[in-house]
């Protein structure tokens, strides 16, 4: 699981400095930002996502080091953990109670302008349509992006066929990374879906 959560969030921070569309070509020299990426995922422990303290940060969600993390500690590691990570600047927020506080979420994503009369006074959605066209460079100062992750059980050993529709819709939103499943030795991050069958890497 804890392999799980570091490509979920790889994915993340891949969209977050080189957008959603780019991905890895053969024989072909890869952005700095892309290998920037990828050294934060070393497992060394020096690395802010490595193994290591992904494990020792699950100590404090008490989880002994070789135990098992379920989705949800998963989560509230890679929250911690993102606090330490100045380079990608991204806040994790991880809904409690299937419950998403927008107060929370502004006050964890807005980066605190220096002064009170600097122009990243105000958080994002008091953007307007004319600013929001020059792309993200008009707001990313003032705020960070934000990881969303909604812990939620979908079923005791197996999806229930009830949750089946609106889990296959939520990987139609262009905004989605993905879900985290599984059970003691078996971890699976789904990707997508092809017809009735879910698309993951384990």
């Amino acid at each position: 699981m804890l392999r799980c959560g570091q490509m979920m969030l790889a994915q993340a921070l891949i969209c977050r400095h080189l957008g959603r569309d780019w991905s890895w070509e053969k024989q072909k020299e890869q952005p700095k930002e892309y290998q920037r990426i990828l050294q934060c995922f070393l497992d060394r422990k020096d690395c802010c996502y490595s193994i290591h303290q992904m494990a020792q940060m699950g100590v404090g969600e008490g989880k002994s080091i070789g135990e098992w993390f379920g989705p949800n500690t998963v989560a509230q590691v890679l929250k911690k953990l993102a606090l330490f990570d100045e380079w990608n600047s991204l806040a994790v927020y991880v809904s409690m109670d299937n419950t998403v506080v927008i107060e929370d979420i502004k006050k964890m994503c807005r980066v605190l302008p220096l002064s009170a009369d600097t122009a990243g006074d105000r958080p994002p959605d008091s953007l307007t349509a004319s600013n929001q066209s020059k792309g993200t460079s008009a707001y990313c100062s003032a705020w960070k992006p934000l990881l969303l992750i909604v812990p939620l059980r979908l079923g005791i050993n197996q999806i229930n066929p009830v949750y089946v529709d609106a889990f296959k819709e939520c990987f139609k939103m262009p905004q989605s990374l993905g879900a985290l499943g599984g059970k003691p030795n078996n971890a699976y991050y789904f990707i997508g879906f092809l017809g009735d069958e879910l698309i993951f890497l384990d």
